[in-house]
C-alpha cells in the first residue's frame, strides 16, 4: 500500500460524510480512496475505546481491506490530542512486518474528529485472541514472543533517537488470524528518547518498570513490559491481578514482588526466560539479545513445544486486575519546591485520610521546604472538594488532567491538533516540550498505603510567571476552580466552584485584594496566588 498515492494529513472544508442512500456506504475519505460501510452484523466494527471506534473499511486503489480509526477530538484532553500527534508522526515513517502499518489520516472538522487508516489485522488483539483459543502450544508462544521482539528491536535502534513504546500490553498486540503473525500497535504513549533517561510517567501499572515509578527510564521498560505480556500468554492471567488497587500493585513492583501468576509457570526455562525479562534495569537484556535467547530457538524433536505449556492452576481470586473504589482518588499534584517542578501522584482514602495528614506526611517524606505544608494542605483539600463536586454533578472526572503548582498557575500548553496538516510542517526531531518536571513517588507509612505515579500525566510544559485571571476572558477552568476553592477557604464564605469567572468572582477577588492591601482590580496575579496559597483558612 502507498500512503503517498492518497489522503495526506490534512483538514478539509467539505467533507462527504454520506454516500447514496442507496448504498450502505457510511463514509468515504476526501479524495475518495477508502471508504466504510454500515456496520452491520457481519462485525463491520472491530473495537472501540473511550475515544476510538474501529471500523472494517477498503481501499479502492488496492482493493483490500483497511482499519478505519474514527478518533472522537469532542472534549478530549489536550495531553490526549498530544499523544495522537505523536502516534501520527512516529507511525508514518515505521515500516517493520510487527509493526501496524500506517497509511493516511485525514481530520473532520464538521464531526470533529479524526480518522486514520492503518492496514487490517484481522484477528483482533492478542488478549482477545487468548480468549478465544486459550492454552497456546509453547511453539506459538516462542513465535509470538520472536515477533514482538523483533518489532521493539526496530523501534529502540532507530536514528538518531531509539522508540520507546511506553505501553506494551496484550491489548497493544494484534494478532494476523490467517498466519498467526503478531503486530505491535497503539503507539499513543510512545515517544522519542532524545535525552538517554526519560522523565515523564505514563503506561498502564500492571506493565510498567520498576524505573518508571522513580520517573527515570529507557527502552528497557518495553522489556520489563514484554515479561509481562509473556506470563499472561502462559497463564492467561493479567499480571498482578490478585491486587485490587494501583496502590498495590505499586508496592509489590517498588518491593521486587513480582506476579502471583508467575509461579504458575512450571516448565523452567519459560520462568527463566521471563525472570530476565523483569531483572533491574542494569542487568535487564536488551531487544536484540533476548532474540538471540536460546529459550527461543525452536527445535521441532523436542516434544514440549507441540503442546499447551503446563500451567499449576490456583485457586481464583475475586479480584480484578486494578479495581477502583468509590472510597479512594488518585490525586496528582506538582509543586514548585525552591524553583524546582516536582510532581507527586498518590492515591487519597476518603473515609480515613486528611488533606493535612497527608500533607505532612508528604513533607516530611520527600523532604519539601516545611513553609510548603500549608499550601500543600489546602491544594489537597482543594482537590478531594473538586472531585466530590463533580461527582455530584455528573460531571466525568480525570485527576490526570488536573495538576497543581504552588506558588503560581501552571502554564500548560500542548500541541494542538486543529488542523493535523501542521504535522508536515514540523520538524521530526521537534518534541512538543523541551523539559520535564521531576516526577517524585512517596510511600505512605502511616496509612500503610504505596503511592503510585498517574499513567497519563503527558508531557509538562514550563512553569510560567505570566499566567493571571480576569473576569471575561478566556480562563482555564481548572485555573478558575483552583481559584475559586482557595477564594472560599480564605474568605470563609461559600462559593460555587463551576470553573466560571463571572462577577461573583470577581467581586470576591477584589475582597479579598482588600484584604491583603493590593489593588482591588478584580484581576488574579501572581501576588494574588501566593497570597491565597499562605492565607489562613477561615470559618
Amino acid at each position: 500500500m502507498d500512503p503517498s498515492s492518497e489522503d495526506e494529513l490534512l483538514t478539509i472544508s467539505h467533507y462527504p460524510t454520506t454516500a447514496d442512500q442507496k448504498s450502505e456506504i457510511a463514509e468515504v475519505s476526501p479524495k475518495g480512496r477508502f471508504y466504510r460501510v454500515i456496520p452491520t452484523k457481519f462485525n463491520d466494527e472491530l473495537g472501540c475505546g473511550a475515544f476510538k471506534v474501529v471500523y472494517r473499511g477498503f481501499d479502492n486503489d488496492q482493493g483490500c481491506e483497511i482499519a478505519w480509526n474514527s478518533i472522537n477530538l469532542k472534549n478530549m484532553p489536550d495531553h490526549d490530542r498530544t499523544h495522537i500527534s505523536e502516534e501520527l508522526k512516529l507511525n508514518r515513517k515505521l515500516k517493520h512486518p510487527n509493526i501496524v502499518s500506517f497509511i493516511s489520516a485525514w481530520t473532520n472538522p464538521i464531526k470533529e474528529e479524526l480518522v486514520i487508516i492503518t492496514e487490517i489485522v484481522t484477528g483482533g488483539s492478542l488478549k482477545q485472541y487468548l480468549k478465544k483459543i486459550k492454552n497456546p502450544r509453547l511453539r506459538v508462544i516462542k513465535l509470538w514472543c520472536k515477533g514482538i521482539l523483533a518489532g521493539l528491536n526496530y523501534l529502540h535502534l532507530q536514528k538518531p533517537y531509539p522508540i520507546i513504546h511506553r505501553d506494551l500490553k496484550c491489548e497493544n498486540i494484534l494478532i494476523m488470524s490467517n498466519t498467526g503473525d503478531v503486530k505491535i500497535g497503539d503507539f499513543g504513549l510512545s515517544t522519542l528518547m532524545q535525552d538517554k533517561m526519560q522523565t515523564s510517567v505514563l503506561g498502564t501499572p500492571e506493565y510498567m518498570a520498576p524505573e518508571v515509578y522513580k520517573g527515570s527510564y529507557d527502552t528497557k521498560i518495553d522489556i520489563y513490559a514484554f515479561g509481562m505480556c509473556v506470563i499472561e500468554m502462559c497463564t492467561l492471567k493479567s499480571p498482578y491481578s490478585e491486587c485490587s488497587s494501583q496502590s498495590m500493585i505499586y508496592k509489590k513492583v517498588m518491593s521486587g514482588e513480582l506476579p502471583a501468576a508467575i509461579y504458575q509457570i512450571s516448565d523452567p526455562n519459560v520462568a527463566e526466560f521471563i525472570h530476565k525479562c523483569l531483572l533491574p534495569y542494569e542487568q535487564r537484556p536488551t531487544a536484540e539479545e533476548l532474540l538471540n535467547d536460546k529459550f527461543l530457538c525452536i527445535d521441532e524433536d523436542d516434544e514440549k513445544i507441540h503442546h499447551a505449556l503446563s500451567v499449576v492452576h490456583s485457586p481464583k481470586s475475586n479480584m480484578s486486575s486494578v479495581s477502583s473504589s468509590v472510597s479512594f482518588i488518585d490525586i496528582s499534584l506538582i509543586i514548585n519546591d525552591n524553583g524546582e517542578a516536582r510532581q507527586v501522584s498518590f492515591p487519597y482514602n476518603l473515609e480515613s485520610d486528611t488533606p493535612e495528614k497527608v500533607a505532612e506526611e508528604m513533607v516530611g517524606e520527600l523532604k519539601l521546604n516545611p513553609i510548603l505544608l500549608l499550601s500543600v494542605a489546602k491544594e489537597i483539600e482543594f482537590k478531594v472538594k473538586s472531585t466530590k463536586h463533580d461527582h455530584h454533578t455528573n460531571f466525568q472526572v480525570n485527576d490526570s488532567q488536573s495538576m497543581i503548582n504552588f506558588g503560581f498557575p501552571l502554564s500548560m500548553s500542548p500541541m494542538p491538533l486543529d488542523c493535523v496538516d501542521q504535522l508536515n510542517e514540523s520538524k521530526e526531531d521537534e518534541l512538543i516540550d523541551d523539559e520535564y518536571t521531576e516526577t517524585s513517588t512517596f510511600a505512605r507509612k502511616s496509612s500503610m498505603k504505596s503511592v503510585h505515579s498517574e499513567n497519563d500525566l503527558g508531557k509538562m510544559a514550563l512553569l510560567s510567571s505570566e499566567i493571571c485571571l480576569k473576569k471575561g476572558s478566556d480562563n482555564d477552568r481548572g485555573a478558575v476552580k483552583r481559584l475559586q476553592c482557595l477564594l472560599s477557604s480564605a474568605l470563609g464564605q461559600p462559593l460555587k466552584i463551576d470553573g466560571f469567572f463571572g462577577k461573583k468572582v470577581e467581586a470576591q477577588v477584589k475582597i479579598f485584594q482588600e484584604k491583603i492591601e493590593a489593588k482591588p482590580d478584580g484581576i488574579v496575579n501572581n501576588e494574588v496566588w501566593e497570597k491565597l496559597l499562605s492565607y489562613p483558612k477561615q470559618g
